[in-house]
């Protein structure tokens, strides 16, 4: 297994590969528009998972670096799945210097592969309590995410 390394420099994000697996593979972004993508990239605290200096995963922390944290946009290329980069891109997530303070961590996530990777680095379902809190908004229509 080749050694991976994770960065959160943005410089070091190749958007074309993000930007293809997200618009074109993504359970959860197909279609949406590079412009919004780039907005959401440059918005965001991103770990790029890379092996042999080619990026192989992707991940993004939607942040105040303060007291809250979602993380969002976490994929593999398929031909490195099974390798631990996920893993590793969880471990620099959960461990990053500026993320600290942050006591509210949310994901969402319907995959039970990736639930089981989140499982294993302290995410769970929210209790009732909190859950009960929780609202959102309707998903809006695919078309708003294009330019």
């Amino acid at each position: 297994m080749a050694a991976i390394t994770v960065s959160d420099r943005p410089h070091d994000i190749d958007f074309e590969f993000v930007y293809r697996f997200l618009s074109e593979e993504s359970v959860w972004a197909v279609g949406i528009g590079r412009d919004t993508q780039q907005r959401a990239i440059e918005s965001s605290l991103c770990l790029n998972a890379f092996v042999d200096k080619q990026q192989v995963g992707f991940a993004r922390v939607v942040t105040d670096y303060a007291t809250f944290a979602w993380v969002d946009d976490v994929f593999v290329d398929p031909d490195y799945r099974g390798q631990h980069v996920a893993h590793e891109l969880m471990l620099a997530i959960m461990q990053h210097a500026a993320l600290g303070s942050v006591a509210s961590w949310w994901l969402s996530s319907s995959n039970p592969d990736a639930r089981a990777l989140f499982e294993k680095h302290g995410f769970e379902r929210p209790d009732t309590d909190r859950l009960a809190k929780l609202m959102a908004r309707p998903k809006l229509k695919p078309e708003f995410y294009k330019e």
